[in-house]
């Protein structure tokens, strides 16, 4: 295994592009590079694209995706994964538990779901179960073997053994079935590509990371690490957790001269990428090559990157601290009051760096949020509805297909709408979609209207009478949709509303 370390990212794309330069024997072998995410891939493609003029011949998958292409091609066999996929476990799962009530092992679910009489409760539980049980086949598959023995009897393991009774293998058994076959094989395997490439992974399960080792002794597997720090920094502990383990009385009061803390940031925010470089360190038969690189710009941004890559702490009293130029903005904090105020100041940050650097170009920015999804709106409304003179070319990356999809999102709520209380305010929004005002050749000019006739109306929640009656509500028809188009029609056979004057009821009643 090659292990290539850096603190940037366009080094280690550097090296991947001069590996890639060594093309394999046969030009319709693909070049698999492994990604955490698909926005990593698509940067990549570009990279290659604009450095080289052509990216083709590139897949692109996750671990475990790859993994299992390389267990079925080892066996020759189609492992049945779909059958513990977090989705499909859902629904196996919320299938299995009402037959399993009775049992004793489950008195607690029992008591959970006693007044579950429209299955809410079933359903949410059955998600929260299926993503500790895809959790435990990644992180703790010993586990699972165990319960699949039989060396438990709580309910968890009772619940796996139902599972696992009568279908293939499952990720938890994957690291044990691909060690079984790499032992087999003979080196250089037809089966096994001529190399693969991990690139820029943060994190990987220990039994991935393992089968990866195992196969770089088969075959070239180069590893693409973008760390911030140049040192060895996997024993680094803040001084909060010492603090905490001396107060649990894990960590003996005179240990503390042994540890160190590094740089604050990194001690505190990089417990995710301390544990995969130890992981990564802990290999062997591993060639490590570092293409670390110093920043050599003068403001704070490059000073706080070079102190990060040299554990440098400028917070103990030994050191002196930066002096920061006036006009230093390259690391900024903004207090804002809401996801929208933030997006707009955000907005214009932008604008004034363009204006700063007139070589920078939207497709140079990358904007980066925990939860991009608690934004989407705000963004849309703020960067898709400047001036042209100030508009910004921009896109939304890792969100779910009914997120990206107006029609598919469309599609739900009209499900989510007949499974509810029908509210005014669902149906208006419903309304505003481009695709069923469409349907209904309607023009989005008279959603105005629409809002004014269901407020006049009193037009609140409920289909009709009957509707809430569903819904254990006793309290008829009043402020329905029944009971506000009563009111619509009558006063347009009347005559006594301007819109019905117009003709623009009756079209809309028809």
């Amino acid at each position: 295994m090659f292990l290539y370390q850096s603190n940037r990212l366009e080094n280690l794309a550097v090296q991947l592009r001069s590996i890639l330069r060594d093309s394999p024997p046969d030009p319709f072998i693909p070049e698999v590079i492994v990604v955490q995410h698909q926005g990593m891939a698509q940067w990549i493609s570009q990279h290659l694209a604009f450095t080289n003029g052509i990216a083709a011949n590139l897949t692109f998958p996750l671990p475990a995706r790859l993994l299992w292409k390389i267990l079925q091609d080892l066996s020759g066999t189609t492992p049945d994964e779909d059958l513990f996929r977090r989705p499909v476990l859902h629904w196996r799962i919320a299938g299995l538990l009402p037959s399993l009530l009775s049992r004793p092992e489950f008195r607690e679910i029992t008591a959970y779901l006693a007044d579950d009489d429209r299955g809410e409760k079933l359903y949410q539980l059955s998600g929260r179960i299926s993503d500790i049980i895809d959790q435990y086949q990644v992180y703790r598959p010993e586990m699972l073997e165990q319960w699949q023995q039989g060396k438990d009897g709580h309910w968890q393991a009772v619940l796996w053994q139902l599972l696992t009774a009568r279908t293939s293998p499952n990720r938890a058994h994957l690291g044990k079935q691909l060690h079984q076959l790499l032992d087999t094989i003979e080196k250089r395997n037809a089966n096994l590509l001529p190399r693969y490439h991990l690139f820029g992974l943060n994190s990987l399960a220990p039994v991935y990371l393992d089968i990866f080792a195992h196969i770089a002794r088969l075959t070239e597997v180069h590893c693409y690490h973008l760390s911030p720090c140049r040192q060895y920094w996997a024993d680094i502990m803040s001084v909060r957790r010492q603090a905490g383990l001396r107060a649990r009385r894990h960590l003996p009061s005179a240990a503390g001269i042994y540890l160190e803390q590094g740089h604050p940031l990194l001690a505190s925010l990089g417990k995710i990428g301390q544990d995969f470089f130890q992981q990564l360190t802990s290999l062997e038969y591993v060639q490590d090559i570092d293409l670390y690189e110093t920043d050599c710009r003068d403001h704070l941004l490059a000073v706080l990157h070079n102190d990060i890559l040299d554990l440098h702490d400028r917070t103990s009293d030994k050191n002196t601290p930066y002096l920061l130029a006036p006009h230093d903005r390259s690391l900024q904090f903004h207090c804002c009051a809401s996801p929208f105020r933030e997006v707009q100041v955000l907005h214009d940050r932008l604008l004034d760096l363009m204006v700063q650097y007139p070589d920078l170009t939207p497709g140079d920015i990358l904007v980066c949020a925990p939860d991009i999804r608690l934004y989407a709106d705000a963004i849309a409304g703020v960067f898709g509805e400047t001036d042209q003179k100030l508009h910004i070319p921009w896109s939304i990356a890792d969100r779910t297909p009914n997120e990206e999809s107006p029609l598919v999102r469309c599609f739900l709520d009209v499900l989510d709408l007949f499974t509810g209380r029908f509210t005014a305010s669902d149906v208006l929004a419903l309304c505003e979609t481009p695709a069923l005002l469409r349907r209904f050749s309607l023009d989005s000019t008279l959603l105005p209207l629409f809002h004014h006739w269901v407020s006049g109306s009193g037009i609140r929640w409920g289909v009709d009478q009957a509707h809430r009656r569903e819904l254990g509500v006793e309290i008829g028809h009043l402020h329905s949709w029944q009971f506000g188009l009563d009111r619509l029609i009558l006063g347009y056979l009347m005559g006594n509303c301007q819109e019905a004057q117009a003709g623009i009821l009756p079209y809309a009643i028809q």
